[in-house]
């Protein structure tokens, strides 16, 4: 229990870091640069500086939780990291959302809590159902499952709106 609560610990501190960066104008260069490269460098942001900075913080984010994960597994062993568990990490950002601190948060849930419901009937189907959700979350919402909140609240607008007139 212990071990839960320092982990859950530290996942809110890296968040909170992570949205601390993203207010600062360090945070805006960024998001700059994500959208596009070359329009980031004529304003003057130095893209090199940048890239590498984003970089070494993913790599100290990934160094600690990698040390947190041999110390709770006691021994860490390359054959932990399966090519599906790469894939899970990709899932969970892309599936929760791209572009803010919360969405890999909740795609990490949601892809979570799927393959316990599943583990029963169609603990073999799990990757085809991810490959469904992925195909279906690019096309109807881009920004993942934290847009969908804006997403009905868009709708509901356009509902008030029809009926009004």
């Amino acid at each position: 229990m212990s071990f839960y609560i320092f982990g859950t610990l530290f996942m809110w501190i890296s968040m909170l870091i992570t949205y601390r960066i993203s207010k600062t104008s360090f945070g805006i260069n960024f998001r700059a640069i994500s959208d596009s490269d070359m329009l980031a460098e004529s304003l003057g942001i130095n893209l090199m500086y940048h890239k590498l900075v984003a970089f070494c913080l993913g790599a100290v984010f990934a160094g600690l939780s990698g040390a947190i994960m041999a110390h709770y597994l006691t021994y860490i062993s390359p054959d932990y990291f399966s090519f599906s568990t790469s894939i899970d990490f990709i899932l969970f950002v892309l599936i929760g959302g791209t572009g803010n601190v919360t969405g890999p948060v909740v795609g990490a849930a949601f892809l979570t809590v799927i393959p316990e419901l599943l583990a029963v009937t169609l603990k073999q189907f799990r990757l085809i159902i991810y490959g469904i959700l992925l195909i279906v979350v690019v096309i109807y919402l881009p920004g993942g499952l934290i847009s969908i909140p804006s997403k009905v609240g868009t709708l509901f607008k356009k509902r008030e709106k029809s009926i009004g007139d």
